[in-house]
């Protein structure tokens, strides 16, 4: 049998109070840590057994050093610890993580038609410069063309109209002067005049609703004609086409956008500010941005007035500075850190 079982049960005999002598062959399979344990274990046992035996206390304690400088054989001595706070002034400061933000286009839209129908044309493609006021898209314009057409016609009869009804005032007010002055000299009756103020009367109710005709095909041709404008969807701001919605021949409205335009006079970080980091941000301060593997400056410009209920912090956004790094480096939704000025490593 190996020396390990028995020097297990021999461990046990003394935990039972037993005291008994152990072979140092006995202790070889048992490592340090092994033997510190029996070592506490045997301590108590070991001192009632030689109290039972006769011996007097002080001749205990004059074992106790040597279990003590067993277990102190076994077990590595522990490192000194300082348990004295660190200096205030030595305490090192740990460099500002920064806060994670996104860029931004100073301005950004999505474009629709102002009408329904269908796309005739988009003039451009994806990632073109445009100028402001740029034909980007047009709809398809053939029964708009027709009620146009049909709308100037009626404006020019109803202008005709108009021009016949004046001709006709004009004449009758003629006849009327000259019944008047017939009348005067007896070479006319008062039933002649009445007649001619009559028709002069009704002349003048002629113009009038030819006149009013006219304003309500003018109404009607302009209505059109700004229908026709909206047709063509134009740039409001120069910049450059991010997206394509649509493709000829699809049907549009207002509520589906065709294009998407970014603008090119800046760009701008939005980043978000945990509640307890708010104190270290202010407006018109100055940050330094990280993104696209280039250091920029930037300002803060708007501070949102709330503490978002959810996240627990602020939104805040900060335009970058012209001219820190060339425009193509940049790309708009590209993840950013934003440090404040002071505190960017």
């Amino acid at each position: 049998m190996s020396s390990a079982p028995a020097a297990t049960r021999a461990l046990q005999r003394a935990r039972a109070g037993t005291c008994v002598a152990v072979p140092a062959s006995m202790l070889w399979p048992f490592r340090k840590q092994q033997l510190v344990i029996a070592g506490a274990a045997l301590a108590a046992p070991l001192a009632g057994a030689l109290a039972l035996a006769g011996l007097r206390t002080p001749d205990v304690a004059v074992l106790e050093p040597r279990l003590g400088a067993l277990r102190a054989a076994a077990l590595p001595a522990a490192p000194a610890i300082n348990a004295s706070p660190p200096d205030e002034g030595e305490r090192p400061r740990s460099a500002h993580r920064g806060f994670v933000g996104v860029l931004l286009s100073h301005r950004s839209v999505d474009l629709a038609a102002r009408n329904e129908g269908r796309l005739s044309a988009v003039h451009v493609r994806l990632g073109d410069r445009v100028a402001a006021g740029a034909l980007l898209a047009t709809l398809d314009l053939q029964t708009l063309r027709s009620d146009t057409a049909i709308a100037a016609a009626a404006l020019r009869g109803a202008e005709l109209a108009l021009s016949r009804a004046r001709e006709e005032l004009a004449e009758a007010e003629a006849r009327r002067r000259r019944k008047q002055a017939l009348a005067a000299e007896g070479l006319a009756s008062g039933e002649d005049l009445s007649a001619a103020e009559h028709q002069t009367a009704m002349a003048g109710l002629q113009v009038d609703g030819a006149a009013a005709a006219l304003r309500e095909k003018r109404a009607r041709v302009g209505q059109l004609r700004r229908v026709a404008a909206d047709t063509e969807i134009r740039a409001p701001f120069a910049g450059r086409v991010v997206a394509r919605y649509a493709e000829p021949g699809e049907s549009v409205g207002t509520t589906l956008p065709i294009l998407r335009l970014i603008s090119d006079d800046g760009l701008l970080v939005r980043f978000a500010v945990p509640e307890e980091h708010r104190p270290e941000v202010d407006e018109n301060a100055g940050v330094r941005v990280r993104a696209g593997g280039l250091e920029l400056r930037g300002t803060v410009e708007t501070i949102a007035p709330e503490i978002d209920a959810v996240s627990r912090a602020v939104v805040v956004e900060a335009r970058i500075e012209p001219g820190d790094a060339p425009r193509e480096r940049l790309v708009a939704g590209e993840m950013a850190r934003v440090f404040p000025a002071e505190g960017a490593p």
